[in-house]
């Protein structure tokens, strides 16, 4: 939706994703307009679940020289 958007807006499911690890994925966008009215009464609404990115090895080295190149550059020995 652009910046200047100043009509109602809400949230859609754009797309479904691969299940990743047994669980459901779904890209979501903002649309213009009221949000529809889909939920028939009495009904459970959709359950969301927001998780950290996983912490991998990749992420575990490059916190490292981060914190090396930086005590470099402080002049201090590792």
């Amino acid at each position: 939706m652009p910046e200047d958007y100043q009509g109602e807006r809400h949230i859609e499911i754009a797309r479904c994703l691969p299940d990743h690890h047994g669980w459901k994925w779904v890209e979501f966008a903002e649309v213009p307009g009221p949000p529809p009215n889909l939920r028939p009464e009495g009904r459970p609404g959709l359950h969301v679940v927001f998780v950290p990115p996983k912490f991998t090895a990749a992420m575990a080295l490059s916190k490292r020289v981060s914190l090396l190149l930086a005590t470099r550059a402080e002049g201090a020995q590792p």
